[in-house]
């Protein structure tokens, strides 16, 4: 008498195929989260950077009327 493969097929888990489609399903919604807050990130540093640069032309501005006040006063 020789061994034999089974004839019967291996079964499916379903509790283990369900786990791992909540799990896919629960890792997409965080990187979509993740993308949005990644915009929002972005349009804020956006923004700082353009304060930033209003900041400066204003010291520029200041520094160009006080030193021409000054010269004006000799």
């Amino acid at each position: 008498m020789g061994i034999r493969k089974s004839n019967i097929t291996p079964s499916i888990n379903v509790d283990d195929m369900l786990k791992s489609a909540e799990i896919s399903h629960e890792i997409e919604a965080e990187k979509q989260d993740v993308d949005k807050l990644l915009v929002e990130i972005r349009e804020a540093k956006e923004t700082l950077l353009k304060i930033q640069q209003d900041l400066q032309n204003v010291i520029k501005a200041e520094d160009d009327v006080t030193e021409g006040g000054i010269k004006g006063c000799y």
